[in-house]
């Protein structure tokens, strides 16, 4: 059955089929991207107001000094998203690590100024 599916002829008519499924909804297919476009938009200002922040910590290599960066992953589209990571400060400032309450604290006052920032530019 499978050789079936993707053999040329059928492959043609599929190709035939979506072309003038498509040109015949042109402006469903148009409306459906901007109703796409907007929940994309309400998701990210949403998360720039309530983000999901994860502490992590980085070792700078020619140092050996270790940091906290604020990260979160925000929407581009419906089906991506991309990690927006932020600095807080060097681990040795917070004596909890990535468990300190004020490295959380910082870190998400930090990461709502850049998202409004990015939400403002429209990424």
């Amino acid at each position: 059955m499978k050789e079936d599916l993707l053999n040329e002829p059928y492959r043609s008519t599929i190709s035939k089929d979506l072309y003038q499924f498509m040109k015949d909804n042109y402006h469903t297919i148009d409306e459906v991207k901007k109703i796409c476009d907007e929940v994309v938009r309400k998701k990210q200002i949403e998360v720039a107001r309530h983000p999901r922040v994860y502490i992590a910590k980085t070792k700078d290599n020619k140092t050996d000094l270790y940091y906290l960066n604020c990260k979160v992953f925000f929407p581009i589209s419906i089906s991506e998203r991309k990690e927006v990571k932020v600095y807080i400060g060097k681990m040795s400032d917070f004596p909890k690590g990535t468990k300190d309450p004020n490295a959380k604290r910082i870190g998400t006052q930090k990461m709502r100024e850049r998202l409004k920032e990015m939400v403002q530019v429209g990424i």
